[in-house]
């Protein structure tokens, strides 16, 4: 026997082609509404690369919207205020690993969880890349002044672009590397007029 559901235009779905689309969805979320927390698990660990002890583990295991990961995000950027560049690159990440499991309701939410997505790669990768700068051998003065100038490339918000050019132009100008600083001195001249 087949339940009826009643739509709210009046119109008539069959509980079995309710159950049968939420069975056939990709999307985690739906999967764990249902009940479905092995088949979302799976889904997670597909979508994200994470095998499932990583996933049991941290704190991914609810729904979550854009506002909070959008809170999520301010905390990062008060991290990088602070100059605890760990905590910010643990936030960054764990901002990238909850994504997945972000509910969307409409177009404009969508390019913001786009946005948050390409903006968190972004620092992600920045400060990996910081990490790497600081266990280079600190007396290879040329090695010093190349990874702070590709330090500059990535795509980080204005304030944090300054800094990063502004340490740029001291290892460059201290290493005696005048021209070198001086098109990084162009470069923040240039992000005053924005």
């Amino acid at each position: 026997m087949v339940e009826r559901l009643a739509i709210t235009e009046g119109h008539e779905r069959s509980l079995g082609s309710c159950v049968a689309s939420i069975h056939e969805s990709l999307l985690a979320a739906e999967q764990a509404a249902d009940g479905n927390f092995d088949t979302a698990m799976q889904l997670l660990s597909l979508g994200t690369g994470m095998n499932r002890r990583v996933l049991m583990s941290g704190p991914l295991l609810h729904l979550c919207s854009i506002s909070l990961v959008g809170t999520k995000a301010q905390r990062c950027y008060r991290s990088i205020i602070l100059g605890r560049v760990n905590e910010a690159l643990r936030l960054f990440l764990g901002i990238l690993h909850t994504i997945p499991l972000i509910v969307v309701e409409s177009g404009r939410e969508v390019d913001q969880v786009r946005e948050l997505i390409l903006t968190a790669k972004e620092y992600a990768l920045a400060y990996r890349w910081n990490f790497i700068v600081r266990i280079e051998d600190s007396y290879n003065h040329v090695r010093q002044q190349e990874l702070a100038a590709y330090f500059t490339h990535f795509n980080l918000q204005l304030p944090h672009l300054r800094l990063v050019l502004m340490n740029a132009m001291t290892v460059c100008y201290v290493r005696g590397n005048l021209i070198t600083a001086s098109n990084f001195a162009k470069r923040i001249l240039k992000t005053k007029d924005n």
